[in-house]
Parts: structure tokens; sequence; C-alpha cells
């Protein structure tokens, strides 16, 4: 119960609102038409966003005369080039939103090459937390149970991360075990 608690807290005062996304995620669960109805209405949503703010998509929409307005979302989606990661670092500025006022650096494992930086935001971390959270409630979870968590970081090179990920693990009541440190 203390660790709930703390949980609540940490979420409250970090601006993050997990707890509302995990009942949002709970609330759909079950219902296939409300999730159909819902991700067309967020592909559009995205789409929108990433035509007014993120000029590779804005470009490739504009040549292919796609309008994320009045089109199907699932046809404008498929009309798309697909990118990979070479693709995003040749254009790597003109990836990133000029709409959003946070951008959290996150890397990849690397482990089908070199690691690619990305940015997320606000909104990716509070989905990425949310859905974590909601997966681990399918096998009996509860918000505050104690987690261990095995799995590979990268060195965090900063005190003040290195200080901020123990205190939010700490209010989380998750243990981290870095897998490249064990014998």
């Amino acid at each position: 119960m203390y660790h709930k608690l703390l949980f609540y807290l940490k979420d409250s005062f970090l601006g993050s609102y997990t707890w509302n996304s995990i009942k949002y995620f709970k609330r759909l669960e079950g219902s296939k038409k409300e999730i159909e109805i819902i991700k067309k209405k967020k592909l559009l949503k995205i789409l929108r966003w990433a035509y007014y703010t993120v000029p590779f998509y804005r470009r490739c929409m504009l040549k292919l005369k796609l309008n994320p307005h009045y089109e199907d979302p699932y046809y404008v989606l498929s009309k798309l080039p697909i990118i990979n990661k070479n693709v995003v670092r040749s254009n790597f500025p003109d990836f990133v939103s000029r709409n959003v006022w946070f951008k959290m650096p996150v890397q990849t494992s690397g482990s089908t090459g070199i690691p690619l930086t990305v940015y997320h935001d606000l909104s990716v971390i509070r989905a990425g937390l949310a859905s974590f959270y909601c997966g681990l409630s399918w096998y009996g979870y509860n918000l505050g149970d104690k987690i261990i968590r095995l799995w590979g970081r990268r060195p965090v090179i900063s005190r003040a991360s290195i200080i901020r990920n123990l205190l939010s693990n700490y209010l989380s009541n998750i243990y981290d075990l870095n897998a490249h440190t064990m014998s």
C-alpha cells in the first residue's frame, strides 16, 4: 500500500498522469468495436500532427498529394514510404516535430548495428509507462507491487540522471538489474 501511494504521488508530481492512462487502457479491454473507432481517430490525429509539424512527412504527403483531413487514414498511411534507420539518420532534423517543447533523447540498443537516437515527448513516455503497467496487470500485478527488472541498460552519464532514476525506481518499487554487468 505504501508503494502504491508513492507511485500516485510521483505520477501526480511529475505530471505524467500514468494512472489516468492505465484506467483508459483498462476501460478499452474487450471492446473491439470501440478500439477500432479509437484507433482510426488516433491515426488521423497522428497523421495530421505529422503533416503540420514534421517536415519529412509534410513533404511526403504533399509530393504524394495525400490529405490527412479528407482521406481515410489507413489509405494515407499505406501510401507513405517505409522508413528505416538510415533514412532517419540522413534526415534526422526533418523527423523532429516543430511543435514539442519537451524532447527526451533515447537510444535504441544497437543490436542490429549502430544505435539510433530518437526523441520521446511526454505523451510517448506516459503511454509507454501505462502500457507497461497494464501488461503487467494481465499477469496479476497491482500498482505498488515490487518489480525486479532485468535488462541491458546503457550507462547513464550524468549524476543527476542516476539520482533521478534511483528515486523514480524507489517510488515505483522497481529494482533494476543490468544484464551487461552480471557474470
